[in-house]
């Protein structure tokens, strides 16, 4: 996880300076304390491990992280992952954002599906009337 966390171009050297390789395995373990792996950290790691699984856990495309956002005021549009990554949007707003326009359709819960054992058998209900007295008009 270190390494997918790593930059391509290391700055000529040939290994990581201890301390760099402290703070990234540091950062690799809180990525996989999130449920990350090698293969889906890489388009979420501009973000804190707890900013991107609360997106990755409703289903967020990281695609939508390139979005333009005004956050800054007097300010181009910055991407959305960048404002996150500063703390100007919270995440949770950014997908409350993401819901209202549209970039993103949040999944619908899915009932727990019951087993055989814990469906009770439904009994048929019966209507009863009283008799009417024979005797009585």
């Amino acid at each position: 996880m270190a390494q997918a966390l790593l930059s391509e171009d290391l700055g000529g050297r040939d290994v990581v300076p201890g301390h760099v390789a402290d703070r990234v395995t540091e950062r690799a373990e809180q990525w996989v304390a999130h449920g990350f792996t090698v293969e889906t950290v890489r388009p979420w790691q501009d973000l804190a491990p707890a900013a991107a699984a609360f997106l990755a856990e409703r289903g967020v495309d990281p695609r939508v992280l390139d979005l333009p956002v005004e956050a800054f005021p007097g300010a181009k549009p910055v991407p959305l992952r960048v404002a996150i990554g500063a703390e100007r949007i919270p995440v949770e707003r950014a997908y409350e954002l993401l819901v209202l326009t549209g970039e993103h359709q949040p999944k619908l819960p899915t009932p727990p599906a019951k087993s055989a054992a814990s469906v009770r058998p439904i009994a048929p209900v019966l209507f009863s009337h009283a008799k009417p007295d024979e005797g009585k008009p």
